[in-house]
């Protein structure tokens, strides 16, 4: 296995389609995670936005599946056209039999001889664990050190056993989070002012539109023709 300390997001589709580069997605039935997904729908999100495609407005049709195991399987059936997860999902994937990496091709693909997995988009840091304000300072720093003493790799079963059940190598200090707080920005999802990231279970409400368009009618965001159960497609936000 792996100890990363950071992911990124893949832009992917079927190896035998004709969706193979970024221009491609103008006429794609593309699905992510859900609206809020960082791995597998803002990373895709900014680094598409950096390169002229915004997937509020250009592309085809935007399903949120809520399941990356759902993405992967809904492009290789070819319901999807485009999917987007984080990176090592289509791996996991791999590494349970369900299916070929052969099958599928990445979008954007980023050459990177350091990083084990294929990649689409710039890294993110891991997830952190934070606290609440009231828990006093001796309590978090007493729950960090015992996080960091943590190793799926020791030889004692203590520190080895809550990393295998928890499918994670150990903990480490905070990285840097300045450069998500500017991409979440960017798209929309973090407002500097408040200090305060969007994570809306409202879709249609989390919804952001670029400037000069405006978010259409929620009976004109939402499309119900060829939508899954379970799964919220987005056809025409903005206008």
């Amino acid at each position: 296995g792996n100890s990363l300390e950071r992911f990124a997001g893949v832009i992917f589709s079927r190896r035998d389609s004709n969706f193979s580069t970024i221009e491609d997605l103008r006429r794609a039935r593309v699905e992510a995670v859900s609206i809020s997904g960082l791995g597998a729908m803002q990373l895709q999100q900014a680094e598409l936005l950096n390169l002229g495609i915004d997937v509020m407005t250009d592309v085809k049709r935007l399903s949120f599946a809520y399941n990356q195991n759902k993405i992967v399987q809904d492009v290789e059936s070819g319901y999807a056209d485009v999917g987007f997860v984080r990176t090592d999902m289509i791996d996991r994937s791999v590494a349970a039999n369900k299916t070929k990496w052969e099958n599928f091709q990445v979008i954007n693909e980023i050459t990177d001889s350091e990083f084990p997995f294929k990649r689409s988009t710039a890294f993110t840091p891991e997830w952190p664990i934070g606290a609440l304000p009231h828990v006093p300072f001796e309590i978090m720093e007493m729950v960090a050190i015992e996080l960091m003493k943590l190793d799926r790799f020791s030889l004692d079963p203590a520190l080895s056993s809550p990393g295998i059940a928890g499918k994670f190598a150990t903990w480490v200090t905070p990285m840097n989070y300045l450069g998500l707080l500017g991409m979440l920005e960017s798209i929309g999802y973090y407002d500097p002012e408040q200090r305060k990231c969007l994570r809306s279970g409202d879709v249609y409400a989390a919804i952001k539109c670029p400037a000069g368009y405006v978010k259409q009618s929620e009976g004109k965001v939402f499309c119900e023709s060829d939508c899954k159960d379970g799964y919220t497609c987005l056809c025409q936000p903005c206008s």
